[in-house]
Protein backbone atom coordinates (compact mmCIF):
# COMPACT_ATOMS: atom_id res chain seq x y z
CA UNK A 1 0.00 0.00 0.00
CA UNK A 2 3.01 2.24 0.13
CA UNK A 3 2.39 3.00 -3.56
CA UNK A 4 -0.89 4.73 -2.68
CA UNK A 5 0.84 7.40 -0.62
CA UNK A 6 1.89 10.79 -1.90
CA UNK A 7 5.57 10.20 -1.12
CA UNK A 8 7.43 9.30 -4.29
CA UNK A 9 4.57 10.39 -6.55
CA UNK A 10 5.02 14.14 -6.34
CA UNK A 11 5.33 14.37 -10.14
CA UNK A 12 1.83 12.97 -10.47
CA UNK A 13 0.36 15.70 -8.27
CA UNK A 14 2.35 18.25 -10.25
CA UNK A 15 0.70 16.85 -13.39
CA UNK A 16 -2.71 17.45 -11.80
CA UNK A 17 -1.74 21.06 -10.99
CA UNK A 18 -0.59 21.65 -14.60
CA UNK A 19 -3.85 20.23 -15.94
CA UNK A 20 -5.75 22.55 -13.61
CA UNK A 21 -3.84 25.55 -14.96
CA UNK A 22 -4.69 24.52 -18.53
CA UNK A 23 -8.35 23.92 -17.66
CA UNK A 24 -9.27 27.05 -15.73
CA UNK A 25 -12.36 27.73 -17.85
CA UNK A 26 -15.17 25.53 -19.15
CA UNK A 27 -16.12 25.51 -22.84
CA UNK A 28 -18.79 28.05 -21.93
CA UNK A 29 -16.17 30.38 -20.43
CA UNK A 30 -17.05 29.80 -16.79
CA UNK A 31 -14.10 30.00 -14.40
CA UNK A 32 -13.43 26.70 -12.57
CA UNK A 33 -12.25 26.71 -8.97
CA UNK A 34 -10.09 23.66 -8.36
CA UNK A 35 -10.39 22.47 -4.77
CA UNK A 36 -7.92 20.51 -2.71
CA UNK A 37 -10.38 17.60 -2.53
CA UNK A 38 -10.80 17.71 -6.30
CA UNK A 39 -7.02 17.68 -6.74
CA UNK A 40 -6.70 14.63 -4.47
CA UNK A 41 -9.50 12.90 -6.38
CA UNK A 42 -7.73 13.46 -9.70
CA UNK A 43 -4.43 12.39 -8.14
CA UNK A 44 -6.06 9.23 -6.82
CA UNK A 45 -7.61 8.41 -10.21
CA UNK A 46 -4.27 8.81 -11.95
CA UNK A 47 -2.42 6.84 -9.30
CA UNK A 48 -4.86 3.94 -9.27
CA UNK A 49 -4.95 3.83 -13.07
CA UNK A 50 -1.27 2.82 -12.94
CA UNK A 51 -2.03 -0.47 -11.22
CA UNK A 52 -3.63 -3.43 -12.98
CA UNK A 53 -5.15 -4.74 -9.77
CA UNK A 54 -7.21 -1.56 -9.39
CA UNK A 55 -10.05 -0.66 -11.69
CA UNK A 56 -10.04 3.06 -11.01
CA UNK A 57 -12.94 4.25 -8.93
CA UNK A 58 -15.66 2.10 -10.47
CA UNK A 59 -16.18 -1.61 -9.94
CA UNK A 60 -16.82 -3.83 -12.96
CA UNK A 61 -20.42 -4.45 -11.92
CA UNK A 62 -22.70 -1.99 -10.27
CA UNK A 63 -25.46 -2.68 -7.74
CA UNK A 64 -28.25 -1.92 -10.19
CA UNK A 65 -26.93 -4.40 -12.74
CA UNK A 66 -26.60 -7.47 -10.52
CA UNK A 67 -29.17 -10.09 -11.51
CA UNK A 68 -30.42 -8.19 -14.54
CA UNK A 69 -28.97 -10.32 -17.33
CA UNK A 70 -25.48 -9.10 -16.52
CA UNK A 71 -22.57 -11.45 -17.16
CA UNK A 72 -20.43 -11.74 -14.04
CA UNK A 73 -17.06 -13.37 -14.74
CA UNK A 74 -16.95 -16.67 -12.88
CA UNK A 75 -13.19 -16.60 -12.25
CA UNK A 76 -12.90 -13.07 -10.84
CA UNK A 77 -13.70 -11.39 -7.55
CA UNK A 78 -16.79 -9.20 -7.64
CA UNK A 79 -17.26 -6.50 -5.00
CA UNK A 80 -19.80 -3.74 -4.41
CA UNK A 81 -21.18 -1.73 -1.52
CA UNK A 82 -24.53 -0.20 -0.75
CA UNK A 83 -25.31 2.55 -0.08
CA UNK A 84 -22.53 4.69 -1.51
CA UNK A 85 -22.21 7.49 -0.43
CA UNK A 86 -23.13 6.27 3.03
CA UNK A 87 -23.72 7.37 6.61
CA UNK A 88 -23.35 5.80 9.14
CA UNK A 89 -22.64 2.34 7.65
CA UNK A 90 -22.36 0.51 4.36
CA UNK A 91 -22.83 -3.13 3.44
CA UNK A 92 -20.02 -4.64 1.37
CA UNK A 93 -21.04 -7.60 -0.78
CA UNK A 94 -18.43 -9.66 -2.56
CA UNK A 95 -18.16 -12.89 -4.50
CA UNK A 96 -15.05 -15.04 -4.55
CA UNK A 97 -14.61 -17.55 -7.38
CA UNK A 98 -13.07 -20.37 -5.31
CA UNK A 99 -12.56 -21.51 -1.73
CA UNK A 100 -9.72 -19.43 -0.32
CA UNK A 101 -8.44 -17.23 2.47
CA UNK A 102 -9.91 -13.76 2.19
CA UNK A 103 -8.93 -10.35 3.54
CA UNK A 104 -11.17 -7.30 3.35
CA UNK A 105 -9.61 -4.03 4.53
CA UNK A 106 -10.53 -0.36 4.45
CA UNK A 107 -7.83 2.20 3.54
CA UNK A 108 -7.78 5.98 3.66
CA UNK A 109 -6.59 8.13 0.73
CA UNK A 110 -3.03 7.94 2.06
CA UNK A 111 -2.98 4.14 1.86
CA UNK A 112 -3.17 3.59 5.62
CA UNK A 113 -5.26 0.68 6.93
CA UNK A 114 -8.28 2.12 8.70
CA UNK A 115 -10.26 -1.05 9.40
CA UNK A 116 -9.93 -4.80 8.95
CA UNK A 117 -13.31 -6.38 8.20
CA UNK A 118 -12.13 -9.88 7.28
CA UNK A 119 -8.65 -10.95 8.37
CA UNK A 120 -7.21 -13.79 6.25
CA UNK A 121 -10.28 -15.92 6.93
CA UNK A 122 -11.04 -19.10 4.96
CA UNK A 123 -14.28 -18.73 3.00
CA UNK A 124 -16.12 -20.90 0.51
CA UNK A 125 -16.67 -19.78 -3.07
CA UNK A 126 -19.73 -17.60 -3.57
CA UNK A 127 -21.31 -14.45 -2.21
CA UNK A 128 -20.42 -13.02 1.21
CA UNK A 129 -21.32 -9.83 3.04
CA UNK A 130 -19.79 -7.64 5.74
CA UNK A 131 -20.65 -4.22 7.17
CA UNK A 132 -18.42 -1.23 7.86
CA UNK A 133 -19.74 1.21 10.43
CA UNK A 134 -17.23 3.96 9.58
CA UNK A 135 -14.98 3.11 12.51
CA UNK A 136 -11.24 2.73 12.81
CA UNK A 137 -9.60 -0.44 14.09
CA UNK A 138 -9.66 1.05 17.61
CA UNK A 139 -13.41 1.71 17.40
CA UNK A 140 -13.15 5.49 16.99
CA UNK A 141 -15.27 7.01 14.21
CA UNK A 142 -13.58 8.12 10.99
CA UNK A 143 -14.16 11.51 9.42
CA UNK A 144 -16.13 12.18 6.27
CA UNK A 145 -14.24 11.49 3.09
CA UNK A 146 -13.10 8.92 0.60
CA UNK A 147 -12.00 5.45 1.59
CA UNK A 148 -11.07 2.34 -0.36
CA UNK A 149 -12.27 -1.18 0.30
CA UNK A 150 -9.75 -3.77 -0.87
CA UNK A 151 -10.42 -7.49 -1.06
CA UNK A 152 -7.66 -10.05 -1.50
CA UNK A 153 -8.39 -13.70 -2.37
CA UNK A 154 -6.05 -16.24 -4.01
CA UNK A 155 -3.71 -13.50 -5.30
CA UNK A 156 -6.64 -11.63 -6.87
CA UNK A 157 -7.23 -8.08 -5.67
CA UNK A 158 -10.18 -5.77 -6.22
CA UNK A 159 -10.64 -2.27 -4.84
CA UNK A 160 -13.65 0.01 -4.74
CA UNK A 161 -14.16 3.57 -3.56
CA UNK A 162 -16.38 4.27 -0.54
CA UNK A 163 -17.63 7.78 0.21
CA UNK A 164 -18.61 8.65 3.80
CA UNK A 165 -20.75 11.78 4.05
CA UNK A 166 -21.67 12.93 7.55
Amino acid sequence: MEDLTYSGNEALMEEVHKENLQNQYTKEGVYVIHTLLGNWMEYGKKLLARFDEYEGFTPKTKQSQIGVNTHIPENEITIQNYPNPFNPSTQINYRIPSNSKVSVKIYDVFGRVVAVLVDNEFQNAGWHSTDWRAEKINGNPVSSGIYFCRILSNSQVRTIKLVLMK
